[in-house]
């Protein structure tokens, strides 16, 4: 085995361990490359992302990022606290999406590496001022980032407050095993057989609805491509069991042709997954075009608008606590 290292190079931070190895953009806190090995020991590029890490200055789909103070969608970009309304900065219609304009995505983390001889890693903080984007309260966060030479990359996320305020963080790569084309031909399984259904502005109704036996039902392992084809693609939260082992795998999505493989683990309530429809105008680091389908992302995060659903888990957190939650990304191919 090489020495795990974790090294600072033209505004990367680039993380290595044996024939694993990933390259995070301070912008954003952004994963912007993974390079694995397929069955046969071939490394391949399976991470949509820039070729350059001041692009994530600019990043409207969300390529990589941490997204924060929350995920995915808040209606109306309000909600109430106490008594207390807030009114946040709309970029999805009326609804605020993904932190809006200013969200996490969008600043420079402080970039922190460190090696040692059993795995390598960077920390990443920021600090979100009181009112930022009409949130309230002063939220530090930290994410780090370790890789592992078993092919693991971990994912810890803390946030701490001084007001209560809503946080959600999530991670956003979009994944292509295959290193080029589309995602049509990978093989995905969700543990779960519930979703949050939405209205069709992407607002949840507040219900959870159970999916067995349907298109969506995922627990057997089921090719995208049919999917894609009769759903016009995804892109839904799943409610992850609450009995599951956090270090059991919620969704396993593999590319049979390659042997290539990535299981996730989380602490995190539900899971979006979005097989990547909207993607459009961009180059990735092989300078190949990025297109709709082209990368399928699994976002663990709370469920979406849940600060204002009384019947979804809350995301409230409070100056008395620590927000904090786990990803586990397992790259080891197929048997």
């Amino acid at each position: 085995m090489t020495h795990p290292t974790a090294t600072q190079h033209n505004g990367w931070v680039v993380l290595t361990v044996d024939q694993y190895q990933v390259r995070i953009s301070p912008w954003g806190a952004a994963l912007s490359s993974v390079k694995t090995p397929d069955r046969n020991g071939q490394l391949s590029e399976i991470c949509l992302g820039f070729p350059d890490s001041e692009a994530y200055r600019q990043n409207p789909a969300y390529l990589g990022a941490i997204i924060g103070r929350v995920a995915n969608r808040i209606a109306h970009s309000q909600f109430q606290i106490q008594g207390q309304i807030h009114t946040l900065m709309a970029n999805e219609g009326p609804h605020h999406l993904h932190g809006g304009p200013t969200g996490f995505h969008q600043v420079r983390w402080t970039a922190e590496p460190n090696s040692s001889p059993e795995s390598c890693s960077v920390r990443l903080s920021h600090c979100s001022p009181d009112g930022d984007g009409g949130y309230p309260g002063n939220l530090s966060v930290e994410v780090t980032y370790t890789l592992f030479p078993d092919g693991r990359l971990r994912l810890k996320m803390t946030a701490q407050t001084d007001q209560s305020t809503p946080v959600s963080l999530t991670h956003h790569p979009y994944w292509n095993l295959s290193g080029e084309g589309t995602v049509h031909h990978h093989v995905l399984q969700v543990n779960s057989d519930t979703i949050t259904p939405n209205q069709p502005d992407m607002i949840p109704t507040g219900a959870q609805r159970n999916i067995a036996g349907t298109t969506l039902d995922l627990r057997t392992a089921q090719s995208l491509g049919p999917i894609i084809e009769r759903t016009g693609g995804l892109d839904h939260n799943y409610v992850l069991p609450t009995t599951l082992d956090k270090q059991a795998p919620v969704a396993v999505l593999s590319h049979p042709k390659s042997g290539r493989c990535l299981r996730l683990s989380t602490t995190l309530p539900g899971l979006q997954v979005y097989s990547g429809g909207g993607l459009h105008d961009g180059l990735g680091p092989n300078g190949t075009p990025f297109q709709a389908f082209g990368g399928l992302c699994l976002e663990p995060q709370h469920f979406p608008n849940a600060v204002n659903e009384p019947r979804f888990p809350s995301p409230i957190l409070h100056p008395d606590e620590q927000w904090r939650h786990q990803i586990d990304l397992d790259f080891s191919p197929l048997d």
